[in-house]
């Protein structure tokens, strides 16, 4: 069965295409959910700790961040939210990040959640999966496993990373997913990190934001004066609305954002207060 604008394409023997269309709103569950206002799905972020520190990910606090590992929710205050998602009606659950096989315990969330019938989905980078998890899975198979790919070489994909070895993990991570028969999804995003500078990104967002907010402010009648764009100040905000303070202080500095290093500690960078 697939699902696309709004209608769902079901196999039909009797259709010369073998599939016949119907409207979503036919099918009782979401008619009923519709009413009632059921959440059929709910995410779970049990961790913003990661193992890789990915250029574009916000949430990849370092694998042994002591701060964030004490603010992580408890596996009974999980299940708390679980019970109260799953009497509103809730049927699929993500288990997500950071990087959820972080956690000691995902093993017991994740049967917890198997047990409340629910259908769970997992994202992982899949570079720290073990044979335990391939096993897990297998007797309780998930809905998917969800496997980012950001890259074919481990050049490539350690320019994303910024994690030597996490290429071959994450090789070998799969692998094991594969050979023991688990649903797996890749799915992947267009970085080209490689080959343009990464403070370059700021412009090209910086950019389509400035149109956008410029175009905003016309349809909702602001005019330039109370957006602050005056003759006298227009180049001071176009620099900084195209190329961003942010920008601006790491080209000074010619630092790059922090990492965590393999023995735990963090490279210098001037965001977030380290020196």
């Amino acid at each position: 069965m697939v699902v696309q604008s709004g209608m769902v394409f079901a196999p039909s023997p009797d259709s010369e295409s073998f599939f016949r269309s119907e409207s979503l709103p036919e099918y009782a569950l979401w008619k009923s959910g519709e009413e009632k206002r059921i959440p059929f799905s709910f995410d779970l972020e049990v961790t913003a700790r990661c193992n890789n520190a990915c250029r574009q990910c916000y949430i990849n606090l370092g694998a042994s961040d002591p701060v964030a590992k004490r603010q992580e929710l408890s596996l009974v205050e999980i299940q708390g939210i679980v019970h109260q998602a799953v009497d509103l009606g809730a049927l699929w659950c993500l288990v997500t990040g950071g990087e959820p096989l972080l956690r000691q315990d995902f093993s017991d969330i994740y049967l917890m959640l198997k047990k409340q019938g629910l259908l769970v989905s997992v994202f992982t980078n899949a570079c720290l999966v073990t044979p335990e998890h391939v096993k897990l899975f297998q007797n309780y198979p998930p809905r998917d496993i969800e496997v980012t790919v950001y890259g074919i070489s481990a050049q490539t994909y350690e320019k994303v990373t910024r994690r030597p070895g996490s290429y071959d993990a994450f090789r070998r991570g799969l692998d094991l997913l594969l050979e023991g028969s688990v649903k797996v999804r890749l799915k992947a995003m267009a970085l080209p990190l490689t080959s343009f500078p990464f403070i370059y990104w700021y412009a090209v967002i910086g950019v389509p934001l400035f149109l956008a907010a410029m175009l905003t402010a016309r349809v909702i009648g602001l005019d330039r004066g109370q957006m602050g764009l005056t003759i006298k100040g227009l180049p001071f905000q176009l620099f900084f609305g195209l190329v961003g303070a942010q920008a601006l202080l790491e080209i000074l500095s010619g630092r790059q954002p922090p990492m965590e290093m393999p023995d735990g500690s963090i490279s210098p960078s001037w965001r977030m207060g380290q020196p």
